[in-house]
């Protein structure tokens, strides 16, 4: 069988991030999830995730993946996300995205080595910018909590970043 193609599933560009370190907290994983989705758009116009970010209260959240991490509160991630197979009638690890799809494989490893450093707190603030994807969409839309925070978003303010990348390089 093929390599899939993004969309990917959350969880598994969650497993990803969370084979690199046993350090990652719920607040982190969505961080890196909302860059590596926003980065993915902004350089190709397509989604990563298979779906939707929310732009919830207080920082943008994948349903799914808070969901299955949600009982660890603030601590530490200690297991990978599973996905239910209906076959075996098991929960089953989903497995992370696959090394020979290179260009998504290369943007996550980049995603870790320029995120990774930052703090939850950091993150948190960073994620909540002015103008950034998860304000527009929290602002148009004050205390609804679940609001899809729309790819075009996305596409437009991560494209804007990489010109400004170009610009500098």
């Amino acid at each position: 069988m093929p390599p899939r193609k993004p969309p990917y599933s959350a969880k598994a560009v969650s497993n990803f991030f969370l084979a690199k370190s046993r350090k990652i907290t719920q607040m982190k994983l969505h961080k890196l999830l909302y860059f590596a989705h926003g980065w993915h758009l902004g350089l190709t116009s397509l989604p990563l995730l298979d779906e939707m970010v929310e732009a919830w209260d207080h920082s943008p959240i994948v349903p799914s993946v808070f969901h299955e991490f949600k009982l660890f509160g603030s601590r530490p991630i200690t297991c990978f996300a599973r996905e239910f197979n209906p076959d075996e009638f098991t929960r089953e690890i989903v497995p992370p995205v696959d090394a020979s799809d290179t260009f998504v494989h290369d943007l996550l490893e980049r995603i870790w080595k320029v995120y990774n450093g930052f703090s939850d707190d950091q993150l948190f603030h960073m994620t909540r910018a002015a103008g950034s994807p998860w304000s527009k969409t929290h602002n148009e839309h004050p205390g609804i909590k679940g609001v899809d925070i729309p790819n075009q978003l996305f596409a437009e303010h991560f494209a804007e970043k990489v010109r400004e990348n170009a610009r500098s390089a």
